[in-house]
């Protein structure tokens, strides 16, 4: 077989547990090397550059143009082989599982409906290397554009399963054998404010393996409250391109005609903060048969139609909201005070309360017992007018909290401003 000539493309980087298959690893790296691929593997790559043995693989998995996971029990269990082929992920690298010891049940469930090659014992290593060969020399699709989505907040919590779970809802006809109908075409995600349903949809919108499945794009449009429905497909009629924008004289005129753009496009619409009805039910028959559409709502069942996967958000586990709060304050999880846990408690586990409590903590390790007192007995009273629709007080609190931290004169300021 000829070789691969790409030795000006970026290094394919080894991912692999030495406790499963190290010298098959090895074997791996000489046979790729010796094709004409860079390889960067640890046991020969890795350089002393004063920066910490994380940052040096984390810098070499950004500037690689492919993972190889070499998968077995170890590398399954392994924290370090999973932070590897997450991070690769979430930096746009194509991570590919390559069976070495075990069962398919043994590849991260997060990639098992990838393309995994068998390299197991039982397969000619001759034969294996080879297939991994034409992998690793075949070309990569696309990143799809982004438009409008959010950045992530810092700190960001990853919360791995459900984002895992949310995109085997919105490409569930690439995970199963399905003929997907226009209203199956459509996500969405519900839950109470400030449980992080909009930071999940900009996480899945920034993944890469969702971006490389629509190559015309992700759209992100901010909808909220009191947004009637005709704006709204006129603002996704623009950012898909649409040409006809000046013929959408009324709702039924624009379905129509934003119906025609889709039908043509592979991109996926996130419409943040839905409220209305109207706005969903006017979507139907947008959906084109390579558009997706994810909507995020604080109202459940905002669909007639049983068709539109309706995915919860619920609030953060015990755990989930320590780290997060551990995160905000700049205190290593395993030295928060005793007071963490109660504050965790008074903020419902809400991610967007613990961030406003952590925040002003930060910095002040005083504050925590402070903190728990005030919200114990944050007077809600003093809120005039309450979030509407929301029937929970624990986000109220946090951020009367929050205000009441401020200065005098950034009160003042905060009152202009609202």
């Amino acid at each position: 077989m000829p070789s691969v000539s790409n030795t000006k493309s970026p290094p394919i980087f080894i991912s692999y547990a030495r406790a499963d298959d190290e010298p098959f690893a090895k074997r791996l790296w000489r046979d790729l090397e010796q094709h004409g691929v860079q390889v960067w593997w640890d046991r020969e790559a890795m350089e002393s550059r004063g920066q910490t043995f994380l940052r040096e693989i984390r810098d070499a998995i950004a500037a690689a143009g492919g993972v190889l996971l070499v998968v077995g029990p170890k590398a399954k269990d392994s924290p370090y082989v999973e932070m590897e082929w997450r991070h690769a992920l979430r930096e746009g690298v194509v991570v590919t599982p390559l069976l070495r010891l075990g069962d398919y049940e043994d590849v991260p469930a997060a990639l098992r409906l990838l393309h995994c090659e068998d390299v197991r014992a039982s397969v000619p290593e001759a034969v294996a290397l080879e297939r991994v060969r034409r992998i690793v020399s075949t070309p990569v699709p696309a990143l799809g554009p982004l438009a409008g989505p959010p950045r992530l907040p810092t700190p960001y919590l990853e919360r791995p399963d459900r984002l895992d779970y949310l995109r085997s809802r919105v490409l569930i006809d690439s995970y199963r054998p399905i003929d997907l109908q226009p209203d199956q075409r459509i996500t969405s995600l519900t839950g109470m404010g400030g449980v992080g349903k909009s930071v999940l949809a900009a996480a899945l919108a920034q993944a890469p393996d969702v971006r490389r499945s629509f190559q015309d794009g992700i759209c992100w449009i901010a909808v909220g409250r009191n947004t009637d429905t005709l704006r709204t497909l006129t603002r996704i009629g623009l950012a898909v391109g649409d040409d006809a924008l000046d013929r959408y004289n009324g709702v039924p005129e624009a379905r129509l005609l934003l119906g025609k753009t889709l039908a043509k496009k592979n991109c996926l619409v996130i419409l943040d903060d839905v409220w209305e009805v109207g706005v969903a039910e006017a979507l139907h028959t947008a959906a084109g048969k390579n558009v997706r559409i994810l909507l995020t709502s604080r109202k459940r069942k905002l669909f007639a139609s049983a068709g539109v996967h309706e995915v919860p958000v619920d609030e953060l586990s015990k755990e989930e909201a320590l780290k997060l709060l551990s995160d905000w304050t700049e205190v290593p999880r395993d030295a928060l005070p005793p007071e963490a846990a109660e504050i965790a408690k008074e903020c419902g586990n809400l991610p967007l309360a613990l961030a406003m409590i952590g925040a002003t903590i930060r910095g002040r390790p005083d504050r925590w017992r402070h903190a728990l007192e005030r919200l114990r007995r944050a007077d809600l009273r003093k809120i005039q007018r309450r979030l509407p629709d929301y029937s929970y007080d624990t986000l109220d609190r946090a951020m009367l909290v929050s205000f009441e931290d401020l200065d005098p004169d950034r009160q003042r300021r905060y009152r202009d401003l609202v």
